[in-house]
C-alpha cells in the first residue's frame, strides 16, 4: 500500500490479481492522517510517500507450518530490498518500525490482512541546509 502525506495524492493498494494499483474499498482520508501522525512521531518527515506492507496471513497458513516466521522474514527482505533501491535512486528511506495494522484497517481491507512493517521514502534535501551525506563526505578519510 502507498500512502502519500500530501492529502492531495491518493492511497494505492497492490492488487496481485492484475498487477496494479487500485484504490482503496473506502476513503482514505483516515489512512493519510493516521500514517502521517505515525510518521511525524517516529521521522518529524514532513512530505514523501510510506510503503505499507501488508499480507493476508490465512494465504501463508495454507501452505506452510509456522508460517508466521516465513512471513516476518519477507517483511523483512521487502524492508531491506526497498531502502537499498531507493539509495540507489538517490532517495531517503527510513523503516518505521511500526506493523501498522491500524493504519491498514482504516481504509476498508478485510480483517484478516494485517501490517507486516512499513519504510517512508523521500527526497534528500538539498546540500546547502546543512544535512551531510556521510557517504559522500571523504573528507576525513
Amino acid at each position: 500500500m502507498t500512502i502519500p502525506l500530501d492529502t492531495n495524492d491518493d492511497v494505492g493498494i497492490y492488487d496481485d490479481a492484475v498487477h496494479s494499483m487500485a484504490r482503496p474499498p473506502r476513503d482514505a482520508s483516515e489512512t493519510i492522517r493516521l500514517n502521517a501522525a505515525s510518521v511525524s512521531e517516529l521521522t518529524g518527515a514532513v512530505a514523501g510517500t510510506t510503503v505499507q506492507f501488508l499480507a493476508d496471513p490465512t494465504r501463508l497458513a495454507a501452505c506452510y507450518v509456522n508460517h508466521e516466521t516465513l512471513l516476518w522474514r519477507d517483511a523483512g527482505a521487502m524492508t531491506a530490498i526497498l531502502c537499498l533501491t531507493a539509495e540507489a535512486l538517490g532517495l531517503t528511506a527510513v523503516p518505521l518500525g511500526r506493523h501498522g495494522d491500524e493504519i491498514v484497517q482504516s481504509c476498508g481491507l478485510p480483517a484478516r490482512v494485517k501490517g507486516v512493517g512499513a519504510v517512508h521514502i523521500g527526497s534528500r534535501p538539498p546540500a546547502d541546509q546543512g544535512i551531510a551525506d556521510p557517504a559522500r563526505d571523504h573528507s576525513g578519510r
